[in-house]
């Protein structure tokens, strides 16, 4: 499908849902697009920034603690608390559309996955205080 302010200019299917064989593909077909939801994000927020809604360079809007009041990882205590500093300059889009916020995946930084494991040690109550995902850098 593709669109403009306009209304729809194309919308089509074809093909099969499975490489040669039936189904056909129709146009409700849904499809798991995993990581290609970066683009369609990023495409999203570049027209807003053309529009003059948002700025590449502005803090980040608050829609998420997270990006509010981001709290880095320094280390670990002795006893493996995660110790944690503020943030020295906001995240703006920029970062977050080159990935250069701090974040890490836990899938290959082990600080991620001791401070995930680290915060499935601690009471509730702890826990609620701390950030989920704390940047890297």
């Amino acid at each position: 499908m593709a669109a403009t302010d306009g209304g729809v200019i194309y919308e089509g299917a074809f093909g099969s849902r499975h490489l040669g064989q039936a189904p056909a593909m129709s146009r409700d077909t849904v499809f798991r697009i995993a990581s290609m939801i970066k683009v369609v994000t990023s495409v999203a927020a570049m027209q807003l920034v053309e529009q003059g809604k948002i700025a590449l360079d502005a803090p980040a809007p608050p829609i998420d603690q997270a990006l509010a009041s981001p709290q880095v990882l320094t280390g670990f205590d002795p006893a493996g608390a995660p110790k944690l500093r503020p943030a020295k300059q906001p995240i703006t889009l920029r970062h977050l559309l080159t990935h250069t916020a701090g974040f890490a995946y836990r899938l290959w930084d082990a600080e991620a996955v001791r401070y995930a494991n680290a915060l499935d040690r601690l009471p509730a109550r702890q826990r609620a205080l701390l950030p989920r995902t704390p940047l890297m850098f």
